[in-house]
């Protein structure tokens, strides 16, 4: 997701479906105050909406593979705000 006033960029990974997890980072309805989404909208009075999000991977249940992926889309974007992770040694 990427801010429309702003450069900040979140980067997310889920097994599930977005119309279920883009609602617990939508800055109107989000109860989890740990969202960066959330945070970043309050915080800075700008418009970032779930809706706008782009999915970069699709269909990947392996859940180390969508770590890796988070982490490797994360470190290709340098304005992610993600905590980055250490890649895993090959």
């Amino acid at each position: 997701m990427k801010c429309n006033g702003c450069s900040f960029t979140y980067i997310g990974e889920s097994k599930r479906s977005w119309t279920s997890r883009g609602v617990e980072h939508d800055p109107g309805y989000a109860s989890n105050k740990e969202s960066a989404i959330k945070q970043h909208a309050e915080t800075t009075d700008h418009d970032i909406h779930p809706r706008d999000a782009q999915i970069l991977e699709h269909g990947v249940s392996n859940y180390g593979k969508r770590l890796f992926l988070e982490s490797w889309h994360s470190t290709m974007d340098s304005d992610a705000v993600n905590a980055r992770k250490a890649f895993p040694r090959a």
